[in-house]
């Protein structure tokens, strides 16, 4: 009988001396990873690689979100409660680049049909982009959603777009691309625009 109890207490002792080094091993790698990493989940070296790109461009940029993340069908969603085209979250890394740099989403509704909350409805109507959108309508020079997105680039001569991960970049902003650069970790990118093409 004692053999056995002997026998049942070394099982228990190597069973928590496991438990334990795995949680140490567990607290030890992920603390490597948040040593490489700021707080808005991006990698350290990606922000540095930023700094560099963005030291002598326009501080205001413009944004891409995944409009397919908050609704599979597109724009008839109620997406802009979450994702107030005002605020960019996955840009929040901005602020770790220096001070004054933001950017403007240029993925906005190209109108306010299908938003049924207000305060979606709200958020679109204050953002630029669309203003911009209907300013072009209004002058009757609005033809398509992409050639709208490059005017807009150009007339506030934006230097870097931010693409969320998974947005596809339209094919029109690809073309006057001059770099990319892709976070490791969160697969968010930064393009450097060629204004001049």
């Amino acid at each position: 009988i004692k053999l056995k109890e002997i026998k049942k207490a070394r099982a228990k002792n190597m069973l928590f001396t496991l438990l334990f080094l795995q949680f140490i091993y567990g607290f030890f790698i992920s603390n490597i990873f948040m040593l490489k990493r700021f707080e808005p989940g991006v990698e350290k070296s990606f922000v540095q690689e930023v700094k560099v790109a963005l030291a002598d461009k326009n501080k205001m940029g413009a944004a891409i979100t995944n409009i397919a993340k908050y609704s599979p069908t597109g724009y008839d969603m109620t997406a802009y409660i979450e994702a107030d085209p005002r605020i960019c979250f996955f840009c929040n890394f901005l602020k770790h680049v220096g001070a004054g740099y933001w950017a403007n989403q240029i993925s906005t509704p190209p109108s306010l049909e299908n938003l049924r909350n207000k305060g979606s409805a709200t958020a679109v109507r204050l953002s630029p982009f669309f203003s911009y959108i209907q300013q072009l309508k209004g002058e009757n020079k609005y033809s398509t959603y992409e050639d709208a997105q490059l005017g807009f680039i150009r007339k506030y001569k934006v230097d870097f777009v931010i693409v969320e991960k998974g947005a596809p970049i339209p094919p029109g902003i690809l073309k006057i691309s001059k770099e990319i650069i892709e976070d490791p970790y969160s697969k968010t990118k930064l393009i450097i625009l060629d204004n001049k093409q």
